[in-house]
């Protein structure tokens, strides 16, 4: 074990809970979302759990 292969295991660790994180968020955020086709307008509300995401 050296100092660089242990920074490496523990940003792909890091990275793998992130992207998880990441992940769920956005599922979270699609739950009760009605989705529309195109580009939302500009004063368009934020979407719900966009924050947590």
């Amino acid at each position: 074990m050296d100092p660089f292969h242990v920074v490496k295991w523990a940003t792909e660790a890091l990275d793998e809970v992130r992207k998880a994180a990441w992940t769920e968020a956005r599922k979270q955020a699609r739950l009760n979302e009605s989705r529309t086709v195109g580009r939302p307008v500009h004063d368009a509300p934020a979407r719900p759990h966009s924050e947590h995401a």
